[in-house]
C-alpha cells in the first residue's frame, strides 16, 4: 500500500510494533517534509519505501533477526535510524537533492545542510543479511568514510562520477 502526505508525519509511537502485511510506500516528499517512524516495523520480506524529499527521515527498529523486510529503499536529505535495520534483500539510502554527498562514519549529524551523514553508531545498526546495500544514487555527489567501518554485507557506493573516498579502513566480512 501506499502513504502519501503533504505534510510532516509521524507514524507509531515507541513500543507500539507497526506490521507491514503487503509491500509498502510512505512520501512526504511532495512538500518536503519530515518523516518519523517511531514504532519498530516488521514485516517479513515486505519492501519499504520510504521518501521525504530534502526533510529528514528518522526510524525506529526495522526487522527483526531471522525477519527481515525485503527490499527497503530510503530517500532523504537526511536519515536518522534510531534502532538495528535487517533485512533479507537489498537497502538502498541515498539523498534526494541532486548533487548532494554522503559522509559515513561521522560523529554527529547535520539534519540542515547538504550531506546525508551516517553516523558510526547509525553504520552499526545494518545487520547482516541483506543481499547488497547501496549508498547513494547516479545523481549522488561524492561519498566519504571517514572512520573505519566493518560491513557484512556486499557494499556499493553510487555517485554521479564524484570521488569515493576512503579515509579510513574499509573490511568487508561474512558474504
Amino acid at each position: 500500500g501506499s502513504i502519501v502526505s503533504g505534510g510532516a508525519l509521524s507514524i507509531g509511537a515507541s513500543g507500539t510494533p507497526i506490521t507491514l502485511l503487503a509491500n509498502t510506500t510512505i512520501n512526504t516528499s511532495s512538500n518536503n517534509s519530515a518523516l518519523t517512524i517511531g514504532g519498530d516495523i516488521s514485516g517479513s520480506n515486505k519492501a519499504l519505501t520510504l521518501t521525504s524529499g530534502t526533510a529528514v527521515t528518522t526510524t525506529n527498529g526495522i526487522g527483526s533477526s531471522g525477519n527481515g523486510l525485503g527490499a527497503i529503499t530510503i530517500t532523504a536529505n537526511e536519515f536518522n535510524p534510531l534502532a538495528k535495520i535487517y533485512g533479507q534483500s537489498t537497502l538502498v539510502i541515498k539523498p534526494s537533492t541532486s548533487g548532494n554527498t554522503i559522509l559515513l562514519g561521522g560523529a554527529s549529524n547535520n539534519n540542515s545542510d547538504s550531506v546525508l551523514d551516517l553516523t558510526a553508531t547509525e553504520l552499526g545498526y545494518l545487520q547482516p543479511g541483506f543481499t547488497g546495500v547501496t549508498f547513494g544514487s547516479s545523481t549522488t555527489g561524492a561519498i566519504t568514510l571517514s572512520t573505519n567501518q566493518t560491513f557484512t554485507s556486499a557494499i556499493t557506493f553510487d555517485t554521479d562520477g564524484s570521488n569515493v573516498k576512503l579515509g579510513a579502513n574499509l573490511t568487508g566480512t561474512g558474504n
